[in-house]
């Protein structure tokens, strides 16, 4: 194992990685466990980003935690509390599941020291968000919407139409 905690559970995403291989073939054969396995580039990336960033968590507010077998539920949890401001519930609840994974991932690549990972996730509660919710359809302010009019009309566009439309609707 690496000394660099976050150079470890990098490393425990790529052990995992499992490109050009069928998901759908995996999970027939019963003798194939798919729990660790990544199979999408999508998921890799997302797992890898969730590794670095909690690898980096760990080494500046638990620098006595120096392998991926050290990390507890505690340490799961306040990294968890930490992203309530920034995450919306969606992606907490996605990146929660995602910290299950990787738990099991390590249990995987690292597997001589199998016994050693428990990291608790049943009994981690996901947090509520305490991101404020920006609402994707806000009206646009009667001065902007005026100066999008009047530099539309006298085009061959019907896009004006919208616009108008838009403003007197609100929506």
């Amino acid at each position: 194992m690496s000394k660099n905690i976050q150079k470890q559970l990098e490393n425990v995403v790529h052990g995992c990685a499992s490109p050009c291989h069928s998901k759908r073939a995996d999970k027939f054969n019963d003798a194939i466990d798919t729990s660790w396995k990544i199979y999408a580039n999508s998921s890799f990336d997302d797992m890898l980003d969730l590794a670095k960033n909690l690898g980096k968590f760990i080494r500046e507010h638990y620098s006595d935690k120096t392998k991926a077998y050290h990390i507890d539920r505690d340490v799961i949890q306040a990294y968890m509390n930490s992203k309530t401001e920034r995450w919306a519930q969606k992606t907490l609840g996605t990146n929660y599941s995602r910290l299950k994974k990787l738990e099991l991932c390590c249990k995987h690549v690292y597997f001589r020291d199998k016994g050693r990972f428990d990291w608790d996730m049943d009994n981690v509660a996901a947090p509520k968000s305490t991101k404020e919710v920006q609402h994707k359809n806000k009206p646009i302010p009667k001065e902007v919407a005026n100066v999008a009019i009047d530099d539309l009309r006298g085009r061959a566009s019907e896009v004006v139409n919208a616009v108008v439309l838009s403003l007197n609707t609100g929506e």
